[in-house]
């Protein structure tokens, strides 16, 4: 499994599109602390538009978590790069004739792909943390409680994000498009909002990806409130890898 992280993350080191995918999200960051702007995308998130209140750099970089869920569109390339283009050109056999076992191709697939969310998440806190400092200053700034959250945050925002992917890996090697796969990572927050007006179910705001994150960095679940969140999050991850895993296994080579 370390050597096709390894393979991987050398490929994307040779990408060009994973540095443009960085530089929109560094921009986005800079963008974002420039015009102060609050955006949002899931189910629905509590709390104030911000407003009425003064802005500085705590509350930049606690705000700045609701316009995060858009990174998500940013992170579709990185999907297609490092797992669409194989299925699409079908390269991934190379792979799995060389005697790698379909399970640990697609674990090694899904934890690169998790650090990678990870570390781009961070790249934007960071965008908009220096950026930040540009603007308000460092007065009564507690640097270290700020990076804290950063940390916190990108590990929840990477995690959710790549549940997402892990769905959208499984539809990627069902249809072997990458286009529908793309397209369902697009409209995933539609469907839900859809299945929650329809059927009233108010246990769908567990499969909220987007939201969740967001609810997370505004302090507004506490622990135990956060934990059908992540149960749920684990449990497609699971099967969405298994799935992955059989469909391949099934498929002729």
């Amino acid at each position: 499994m370390i050597r096709l992280m390894k393979a991987d993350f050398y490929r994307l080191s040779r990408t060009i599109g994973v540095y443009i995918t960085l530089l929109v999200v560094v921009g986005f960051g800079i963008l974002n602390t420039i015009f102060e702007a609050v955006a949002s995308v899931g189910i629905e998130v509590d709390g104030g538009s911000g407003l009425d209140l003064v802005w500085n750099l705590p509350y930049l970089m606690q705000n700045t978590v609701t316009s995060t869920p858009l990174l998500n569109y940013c992170f579709i390339s990185i999907f297609v790069i490092l797992i669409g283009y194989e299925f699409s050109l079908k390269t991934y056999k190379n792979s799995l004739t060389s005697g790698t076992s379909r399970m640990t191709f697609v674990l090694a697939k899904y934890v690169t792909e998790l650090l990678v969310l990870i570390l781009a998440t961070f790249i934007f806190f960071m965008a908009v943390l220096m950026a930040g400092i540009v603007k308000y200053g460092l007065a009564d700034v507690n640097l270290f409680s700020i990076f804290s959250d950063m940390f916190l945050f990108s590990l929840v925002m990477g995690l959710m994000v790549s549940v997402l992917f892990s769905l959208a890996t499984l539809i990627l090697i069902l249809t072997q498009s990458s286009v529908i796969a793309a397209v369902f990572i697009v409209i995933y927050p539609l469907i839900l909002q859809i299945i929650g007006l329809v059927s009233k179910w108010e246990n769908i705001k567990y499969f909220d990806l987007f939201g969740f994150p967001q609810m997370i960095g505004l302090n507004q679940l506490t622990l135990s409130e956060s934990l059908p969140y992540l149960l749920v999050g684990l449990i497609i991850i699971l099967l969405s890898l298994v799935g992955s895993a059989f469909v391949i296994k099934h498929k002729e080579l």
